[in-house]
């Protein structure tokens, strides 16, 4: 993604909303674009485009579907749609609005499905962070995150931590215990050279 191209895709006072916040203008929009780039890599796959042009105005919808590239392997972290207000200026399509509306469970459409993922919820932390302080919490509750109450993925990341700890420590020693026999072996061979003679 290049973060000047992304936000020239919207009018100069273009809204980027997810939940109840927003981002607004060329500015705040690339800002964001460059944690993305900076913190994380991921794909957001668009389609079933439905949209209705009346004149030089659009509004419509494309479904979405996010994929994150992280230690653990590539992982899906959102899906929903993009509902948009779109405005044709000097030959280009350019938007005005674009809302994000995750998909809720079927089951309990008022409940919010979170990232808990061990591999996601970290990495999204940058993102959050920068919606600014006023926004953090409840943009935590849509997307989750390392530090705010995801005792099982934290859990789950000193878990892994500490596995590839051992299995570090334990090359180490199978490493030690390699060197050991050959200068043993060494050793020997010398020994043996010296009772030779």
């Amino acid at each position: 993604m290049n973060p000047e191209e992304w936000a020239r895709c919207f009018t100069p006072d273009g809204v980027f909303q997810l939940g109840s916040h927003a981002l607004r203008g060329h500015v705040a929009l690339r800002a964001y674009g460059e944690v993305h780039v900076r913190e994380i890599r991921c794909r957001h796959m668009t389609g079933n485009f439905l949209y209705k042009i009346d004149g030089n105005k659009a509004t419509g919808q494309a479904s979405v579907l996010a994929t994150l590239a992280t230690p653990g392997g590539y992982k899906f972290f959102a899906q929903g749609r993009y509902v948009d207000q779109l405005v044709k200026q000097r030959g280009q399509w350019l938007i005005v609005h674009r809302r994000v509306d995750l998909d809720p469970l079927a089951s309990d459409p008022e409940k919010i499905v979170r990232l808990s993922d061990p591999d996601v919820a970290p990495l999204f932390q940058p993102l959050i962070d920068a919606w600014g302080p006023t926004r953090r919490k409840s943009l935590s509750r849509i997307f989750g995150e390392a530090r705010f109450g995801c005792e099982e993925s934290t859990k789950a990341l000193n878990g892994h931590a500490l596995a590839a700890q051992r299995e570090k420590n334990l090359n180490g020693q199978r490493a030690a215990s390699r060197r050991q026999i050959v200068s043993g072996e060494a050793a020997d061979e010398t020994r043996a050279r010296k009772g030779r003679q």
